[in-house]
């Protein structure tokens, strides 16, 4: 019984490490998103591009 319980907690931990592992790495996707989002906004702003131009270069973003 002891065996099976030590196993079990084993694998429990290891399941909640994949899981702690998988969030990271879909935060960095989502960082990594915004940092390009903000790098673009302010290039675009800087350069004083129509606000029409502005949206279509979001939308390709969104969908890249």
């Amino acid at each position: 019984m002891t065996l099976l319980l030590l196993s079990t907690s084993i694998l429990n931990a290891q399941i909640f490490g994949d899981i702690a592992m998988l969030i990271q790495v879909i935060q960095k996707k989502s960082v990594s998103y915004q940092e390009k989002l903000d790098a673009s906004n302010s290039a675009m702003t800087i350069i004083d591009l129509p606000n029409v131009i502005q949206d279509d270069v979001r939308d390709f973003l969104k969908k890249t």
